[in-house]
Order: C-alpha cells, then sequence, then structure tokens
C-alpha cells in the first residue's frame, strides 16, 4: 500500500511539474483514418488506412482490396510533428524518407496534404512528390 501510495505521489508531482505523459496536440491524432490517394495506382479499389497510437504516432499501415485480401504493415519508426494546424509525420526507410505534410481541419478530423518521398545520397538529396493523400478520422 505505501508503493502504491509513492508512485501516486511521484506522477501527481510530475504532472503538477509540467511533465505531461504524452504531448497533447499529437494525441489528438489518436485511432484509426481512412486514406484517399489523389493518384492511386496499384491501390485503385483498395480501402486504405493508417493508425495512430495514444502518443500520435503512426503505428500501422493497411488496406483491404475489394476481395476481401488485407495488407498490414506495422510501422516502428515514423515520427509526428505538428505545428499549430500544420502535420507532418515522416516513415525513414533506407535511403528515403517518406514524408506527408499536410493541414487539419478546424474539427480536427480531415488531414489534406502531400506526400513524397525525400532521397538522401551523401550530399545529393530530392524530393519526389508522390500526390495528394486526405486522411479522415474512422474512430478515435
Amino acid at each position: 500500500m505505501r508503493a502504491v501510495s509513492l508512485i501516486l505521489v511521484i506522477i501527481v508531482s510530475a504532472l503538477a511539474a509540467g511533465c505531461p505523459s504524452v504531448p497533447a496536440a499529437q494525441a489528438a491524432l489518436e485511432g484509426t483514418w481512412a486514406i484517399t490517394l489523389s493518384e492511386p495506382g496499384d491501390w485503385t479499389g483498395w480501402d486504405l488506412e493508417a493508425t495512430f497510437n495514444s502518443a500520435g504516432r503512426l503505428t500501422e499501415l493497411s488496406g483491404v482490396d475489394a476481395t476481401g485480401i488485407t495488407i498490414t504493415q506495422q510501422i516502428s519508426n515514423s515520427t509526428t510533428t505538428l505545428d499549430g494546424d500544420g502535420l507532418t509525420v515522416e516513415i525513414p526507410q533506407l535511403g528515403v524518407t517518406t514524408v506527408f505534410a499536410g493541414t487539419i481541419s478546424e474539427d480536427g478530423n480531415t488531414v489534406t496534404g502531400a506526400l513524397a518521398d525525400e532521397i538522401a545520397f551523401g550530399s545529393f538529396g530530392a524530393s519526389l512528390p508522390r500526390g495528394d493523400l486526405t486522411l479522415e478520422r474512422i474512430t478515435e
């Protein structure tokens, strides 16, 4: 009982000192979002979704085609940055970082923006646009 009381005191003290456990802005992204691509290419006919955890980090991308085939990719290294209504999600991969930069709607349920691949090899860098992308909140 004494240990539980001590833990509660530590948690309350940390919160009172201004040490939140989850950034409030990113936490607003928590949930599942439908993805609409302006140029779906090979993803035509697929229902695509993105899942953000309670810290606002992208953790999963998934898709289901008309026949019920499901593809899921776990994302372990994404970063999310919010600046006002501006959202940037980066997914680094070998030599390429996929970047989504968008604007969150006033009600917080839609994000519109553009997808690009940022390539860096030594001193060489390039940005390859992949089209517009919209996220629409499905669940919180």
